[in-house]
């Protein structure tokens, strides 16, 4: 089991990219609670195998539980209530947490001497995190100044709403977030105030800059290995 907790990661990150897009495409007024408990049942998966695959057979540290509990029961505040306060403390601390698992992944990925299986999942796993990491960054943004992103495809008032990280409307901040991360900039979501054009700059260097190290660190372990 210890040998697959990245992988179940990775499974847990792939499941909760495919709900969001999901909630999202066919989800309706009526079914708006089931929808929200979906994507919290999701993130819930991606929370607990994060844990698992940080501290799988090692005994948890304080500053687990100051992190994980908050940030597991703001999850299910936050889609039973509507507010945006509420919202914004549960961002911070996903965001919080997302880092702090995100760190352990990666002394665990440059610290290991050998290229294995585990080690590719862990390098993604990371990479995963991090395009929701900065999904939430963005959310938070459009909560503290509304209107930070326009939309080619949708009315400017009707766009007010969609780039903050809730169960319907998950799909618009993880989809900005990943374009950027790949640098792939469709441009029919773009930022539109200072600070998001700053930050969605900051994930585009992040996204290259990890692919260059990372590749780096792997080719130089497998010649290690090698010789």
């Amino acid at each position: 089991m210890l040998k697959q907790r990245f992988p179940i990661l990775l499974a847990a990150l792939a499941l909760l990219l495919f709900v969001a897009p999901m909630v999202r495409a066919f989800g309706s007024q009526s079914h708006t609670a089931l929808g929200n408990g979906v994507v919290a049942v999701a993130l819930l998966a991606v929370l607990v195998a994060a844990l698992f695959a940080v501290r799988a057979g090692r005994r948890l540290h304080p500053i687990d539980f100051a992190i994980t509990i908050p940030t597991l029961i703001l999850q299910f505040v936050s889609a039973a209530i509507d507010s945006n306060l509420v919202l914004a403390i549960h961002h911070v601390f996903t965001a919080l947490f997302l880092g702090y698992i995100v760190v352990a992944i990666l002394r665990m990925v440059f610290s290991t001497r050998r290229v294995t299986f585990d080690t590719i999942s862990a390098s993604l796993c990371v990479y995963v995190l991090l395009g929701i990491l900065w999904a939430v960054a963005y959310s938070l943004l459009e909560l503290a100044s509304p209107g930070s992103f326009s939309f080619s495809f949708i009315e400017a008032q009707e766009a007010a709403p969609l780039m903050c990280l809730s169960a319907e409307t998950a799909v618009y901040p993880l989809y900005f977030s990943f374009v950027t991360l790949t640098t792939l900039g469709y441009g029919d979501i773009v930022p539109h105030s200072s600070p998001v054009r700053m930050a969605a700059t900051f994930e585009a260097l992040t996204g290259q800059l990890y692919l260059v190290v990372l590749v780096a660190r792997l080719v130089a372990l497998h010649i290690s290995e090698s010789d």
